[in-house]
């Protein structure tokens, strides 16, 4: 059994990744892949040492090396700073009926005051469902394989989502089920991309319907011969 929702799980999770892939660039938003901060810095180098005329003077205006490399803490490669990417979690509803598929959401917003990079790979996500302190599921407990990276750049106040629908199976961190579904109550959703965790998200798992008993909605008397109900009336 663990081998089957292993297997189900690592296809969902991929096609999530390739559903952040897919959104990144809108009208006017750069691509993922954009010159370092070391190749942007190069245009100023050359345009010092181009702009130099025959008196000997420097053209300052060919470019400057004193202008920043990149929108990040990181010059070389243009990374968001840790603290200006927020993570948001949500669910498609408040509530739901037991064995129910609930849609998770990961939100990604940079924060920052310009452009940059943000690795959105599927194992930087996870998705943990709990009740009171006790973690029933994480998307973490079935994810293997190899860290792949898939960064993509984001505009200052951009914002992206991935979604995960799930079965309301728990199981424990060997990725094995522990019950059919989840019982009733409040449960939260936290989701984390690395190391940055977000808010959690409350829903609620109502009690199923208690099944009538066979026949409670028939009026009196209808299951009795016909002879027997001319008598009654008489």
């Amino acid at each position: 059994m663990a081998v089957v929702v292993l297997a189900l799980f690592t296809v969902g999770i991929v096609l999530l990744a390739q559903g952040l892939t897919k959104n990144t660039a809108g009208p006017g938003e750069p691509q993922a892949q954009t010159q370092s901060g070391e190749e942007q810095g190069q245009g100023g180098q050359e345009g010092e040492s181009d702009g130099s005329g025959e008196s000997g003077e420097s053209g300052e205006s060919g470019g400057s090396g004193d202008q920043p490399a990149g929108p990040g803490p990181d010059e070389s490669s243009g990374k968001c700073p840790t603290e200006a990417v927020e993570i948001s979690a949500k669910t498609d509803k408040p509530s739901y009926k037991p064995n129910s598929v609930i849609k998770l959401e990961l939100g990604v917003t940079n924060k920052h005051k310009a452009s940059c990079a943000i690795d959105v790979g599927p194992q930087k996500q996870t998705f943990t469902v709990k009740k009171d302190k006790d973690t029933v599921w994480s998307s973490a407990f079935c994810v293997s394989g190899q860290q792949k990276d898939q960064t993509q750049v984001f505009v200052s106040g951009a914002n992206k989502k991935s979604v995960l629908p799930w079965d309301m199976i728990p199981t424990d961190d060997k990725c094995n089920r522990t019950k059919d579904t989840l019982d009733p109550g409040e449960y939260t959703l936290v989701t984390k991309l690395g190391d940055i965790e977000s808010q959690p998200a409350k829903f609620v798992v109502e009690k199923p319907e208690k099944k009538k008993p066979e026949g409670a909605d028939k009026p009196a008397g209808a299951d009795k011969p016909e002879g027997e109900k001319k008598t009654q009336g008489n």
